[in-house]
């Protein structure tokens, strides 16, 4: 963490000292990472303290590094304030911040942060996403016109994208719209007996509802403990129902 600042810097030497001149500007998705990665922690564990160090990072970081005009989060800020901003969104950024979002809706039932996802969305939906073709741009300035126009570079891979996609499908569902959530697993040669543990959300209130394998209901899992156990096979498909 920067010494005068509320933000988590990068650049470290081996004792943990910042190394000046590499710490000039905040990466806002990885501070917004970090929020919801204290929300997740909060869930799994229980204790308050990572809800209090995420409310406490995420406040400022709202007032500095998001675009309450468009719905769009800063790529990044300098860490002295005299320095002008880049008006420039990212598309991973915009999608951690509007993903974190919705975890502090969960946590914090506060509406002003689904508004917040909701204006986030509309920017990622003008800015970003190629609906002819699909994909997302790499960035796009405050207005939603595309600073950089190419979707594909070697640094880019499908982990942000998928996880966006299948968080929010979970988030909206589970959190917001109060319905059932519907994950689909292939896998192949297990073992009679093995446990299979499919729900990747923190949230311990979340239970499995219901499970099919091939078509077949299945009855062999633990709602609470979020785990089923599994026949022998050599490739099963399961649909895992989640409330």
């Amino acid at each position: 963490r920067h010494p005068r600042h509320p933000w988590i810097m990068e650049s470290f030497t081996p004792d943990w000292q910042l190394i000046k001149g590499q710490n000039t500007h905040m990466n806002v998705g990885h501070n917004a990472e970090v929020v919801w990665l204290m929300l997740r922690l909060y869930h799994l564990t229980g204790d308050p303290v990572y809800r209090k160090h995420a409310r406490t990072l995420h406040q400022p970081l709202v007032q500095q590094a998001y675009d309450t005009a468009s719905g769009a989060w800063y790529h990044q800020i300098p860490v002295d304030k005299a320095q002008p901003k880049m008006a420039t969104a990212s598309w991973w950024v915009q999608a951690y911040g509007n993903m974190t979002q919705l975890y502090l809706y969960r946590v914090m039932q506060d509406q002003q942060y689904l508004e917040r996802f909701q204006a986030g969305c509309r920017f990622w939906n003008e800015a970003f996403l190629d609906e002819q073709y699909g994909g997302t741009v790499l960035k796009a300035d405050l207005a939603g016109n595309p600073e950089k126009g190419a979707k594909a570079v070697r640094t880019k891979t499908a982990y942000h994208a998928m996880e966006h996609a299948l968080l929010n499908y979970c988030y909206l569902k589970l959190w917001v719209q109060d319905q059932p959530a519907r994950l689909h697993y292939r896998l192949t040669n297990t073992t009679k007996g093995d446990q299979f543990r499919p729900v990747f959300l923190a949230d311990p209130e979340i239970r499995i509802q219901q499970v099919t394998i091939n078509g077949e209901p299945w009855k062999q899992f633990q709602p609470k403990e979020q785990v089923i156990t599994l026949p022998e096979g050599e490739a099963l498909r399961l649909t895992i129902t989640l409330q």
